[in-house]
């Protein structure tokens, strides 16, 4: 199971240690996000390679499928997207994952996910300033 953060400092501390440091991987997703982090960041600059990881994330992804989450599917997603928006377009992927966000009835949320909801949208918004 993954180690969700309980602070927004904490999450985005965890995504970009993730990148640096190679033990920091604590299961096959985080190590997954490593190695597509790190590829993202060697390619930087070349938007066929960019193009083609968006579309295949974003094509999986829609507001319905959200809906469908459990807290550690949702920390994932999350964790997923901040790490596209440290490595490669911060402005369009923190937008995808706001809309995707926004598609979550937020009254219906149990206290925990309501929570992570809040803490991702707060990363996105340290990751900005």
């Amino acid at each position: 199971m993954a180690i969700m953060s309980e602070s927004v400092m904490g999450m985005v501390k965890q995504v970009k240690s993730r990148l640096t440091n190679s033990t920091h991987c604590d299961d096959s997703f985080q190590m997954f996000l490593r190695i597509l982090g790190l590829h993202l960041q060697r390619v930087s600059g070349q938007t066929q390679h960019w193009n083609q990881i968006r579309g295949r994330i974003y094509s999986k992804l829609s507001p319905s499928k959200m809906q469908g989450l459990t807290e550690v599917g949702l920390y994932h997603i999350a964790s997923l997207f901040l790490t596209l928006a440290v490595t490669a377009d911060l402005t369009e992927v923190c937008k995808k994952l706001q809309v995707l966000l926004g598609a979550l009835s937020e009254p219906e949320l149990e206290g925990g996910m309501r929570r992570l909801v809040w803490r991702t949208h707060l990363s996105v918004c340290l990751l900005a300033a």
